[in-house]
């Protein structure tokens, strides 16, 4: 079984691999419903409708994953300062595929017909699903992970605060500076919406499913569930 405990390197790799695939149909059909997608491709997405407005060159979603990824393996090397070994650019391997993998996606998922608010919710819905796939299986392989995972988790280690501040503070950020872009520039807000909320509270929710139906519960806890607990908590203190 895959997903078994005793698994070779090899299988983990592949484990992987294929996780970072079904992360990048989720990122792709978000985007494909314009309903918002998840918070860290929220700046690409904005990016990519401004350059399609300005007929500037096409930069598709993909790409501006990868060089917003890369700013923060940037990030990561200017935190850890003297204590960067080589291995941190490994985190492009993962990088790359998961990338390719949204432009790929984004053939087939730009010929759905979504042309009503409800068939967009139903695909919207199927990305969380796909999303919190991919998550669970890139941390459960535990081989590499993206820088924009990585990143978090680096600033939360030099700052000293908990992981979940850190992790729902640093996507909130993305999403207010994603909102404000598309405001400014495109006078509406596009590649940040509900659907980002959506994404930001059930992936996090899904995974803690899929770790529970696996026998994963004791598992190191992913970036996306401690986001959505910290939001839910939120919710119920505000109550």
């Amino acid at each position: 079984m895959v997903l078994g405990t005793n698994r070779s390197f090899g299988v983990r790799c592949v484990q992987m691999v294929i996780g970072l695939l079904f992360i990048g149909a989720g990122i792709a059909l978000a985007k494909a419903t314009a309903t918002g997608t998840s918070p860290i491709p929220c700046i690409p997405a904005v990016l990519t409708e401004i350059c399609i407005r300005y007929n500037l060159p096409h930069i598709s979603l993909g790409v501006f994953s990868f060089l917003f990824n890369a700013l923060l393996l940037l990030g990561e090397i200017v935190l850890l300062r003297g204590k960067v070994k080589p291995t941190i650019f490994l985190q492009l391997i993962p990088l790359a595929v998961m990338t390719v993998s949204i432009d790929v996606w984004a053939i087939p998922f730009g010929l759905l017909p979504l042309n009503t608010y409800l068939s967009c919710l139903i695909a919207l819905f199927v990305s969380v699903v796909f999303m919190s796939i991919g998550v669970f299986l890139e941390v459960d392989a535990d081989v590499l992970a993206v820088p924009g995972d990585e990143f978090v988790k680096v600033l939360a280690q030099v700052s000293g605060e908990p992981f979940s501040v850190i992790k729902t503070t640093f996507d909130c950020s993305l999403m207010a500076f994603s909102a404000s872009l598309s405001l400014m520039l495109l006078e509406g807000l596009f590649g940040v919406r509900e659907g980002t909320v959506v994404n930001a509270m059930l992936v996090g929710i899904f995974i803690g499913f899929w770790r529970r139906l696996f026998g994963r519960e004791g598992g190191k806890q992913t970036a996306q569930e401690a986001e959505a607990h910290a939001m839910l908590e939120e919710s119920f203190e505000e109550a």
